[in-house]
């Protein structure tokens, strides 16, 4: 996949289709319309592109009294999204304030007509875009029919009688509902991060964990509570490896259980964490980057009377994580 950084670097190309958006998750919803976007560049024998955004508007736009954004994907992630579901060049734009005061109809001529070239714009259900979102349906129709270029509008894919959406996914993510998420998203939802030393505790009552420091801090963290686990391990880690497991690509595949939250049992810690207990693995790996990608949601994470209570639940969830990877194991 070529991947460009600025408006400078991409070859003009009149013979291009084009879509563009942010594409956070790069969900099922996105991937209907780069569907779309390729079957309608095989057609006319044109190149595709997808055009999107970094960092998300959201992040540089913060409307008035809504919370901070969570996104789902870094643009590393995006980008391999992207690749993976067959995409052969993606402009990214740089969001800043600047940016976002452009109106739609400079926008759509300097970069998509003039930069980037355009015999075909694919675009979603409710996209719009240039500064306070006026570049609509409306505005895209008036301009094709003045520059030569034609318009397609991609209806929204539904599940369950409603829109998949990054806003939608997130919701569901922020409640703990992974396996819904992941009927979404098309995959399971992951964090990726490096693992750094806590505060020993684990190790010392039996339950060894992996402190993960995600990588961008803008990062979704699923709800506060206990999941089942897959994490992707770099490599140079396989010899810590007892326990079968999946090798692909350039990683290993370790199953395990996580915990999101402050600990209530042992501090008084405001600021949730990602813990991980990694089955039957002995290799030391701080400083490695890892991925987490979240099968299963187990339970709520609270505070126990005692160590052995908590050491009681812990046992069970393990027993719950260890039949569900093993329920994984058999459709393999």
């Amino acid at each position: 996949m070529q991947v460009y950084r600025s408006l400078n670097e991409i070859p003009f190309d009149a013979n291009s289709v084009v879509t563009l958006g942010t594409f956070d998750g790069v969900h099922r919803g996105h991937r209907a319309l780069l569907d779309r976007l390729k079957a309608r560049a095989a057609d006319l024998g044109a190149r595709a592109v997808v055009a999107t955004f970094n960092p998300h508007p959201q992040l540089v736009l913060k409307r008035n009294g809504a919370p901070p954004l969570r996104i789902l994907s870094t643009l590393e992630e995006r980008l391999e999204l992207l690749e993976r579901h067959g995409v052969t060049h993606v402009l990214v734009i740089e969001f800043t304030e600047e940016f976002a005061q452009l109106e739609a109809e400079t926008f759509l001529t300097r970069y998509l007509l003039d930069g980037i070239g355009c015999r075909h714009m694919i675009v979603g259900h409710d996209h719009n875009f240039g500064k306070n979102r006026r570049g609509d349906l409306e505005l895209l129709t008036r301009l094709s029919a003045e520059r030569g270029f034609d318009v397609e509008r991609v209806e929204a894919r539904m599940e369950d009688a409603e829109s998949i959406s990054s806003t939608r996914i997130r919701g569901l993510l922020a409640e703990g509902r992974v396996e819904e998420a992941a009927g979404l998203l098309g995959y399971n939802y992951g964090v990726r991060g490096t693992v750094i030393e806590g505060d020993g505790r684990g190790r010392t009552i039996g339950l060894p964990t992996a402190n993960i420091k995600p990588d961008d801090e803008q990062k979704l963290l699923p709800g506060n509570g206990v999941y089942c686990v897959a994490a992707q391990i770099p490599p140079t880690n396989k010899k810590g490896l007892e326990m079968a497991a999946q090798t692909a690509g350039n990683t290993t595949t370790v199953y395990g259980m996580a915990n999101i939250g402050t600990r209530p049992t042992f501090t008084d810690d405001k600021a949730a964490v990602l813990e991980v207990h990694l089955f039957d693995w002995q290799k030391m790996i701080y400083n490695e980057i890892v991925g987490i990608s979240f099968l299963k949601f187990i339970r709520k994470e609270r505070k126990f009377a005692s160590l052995d209570s908590f050491l009681s639940q812990i046992d069970a969830d393990r027993r719950e994580c260890s039949e569900y990877v093993e329920q994984l194991r058999a459709t393999i």
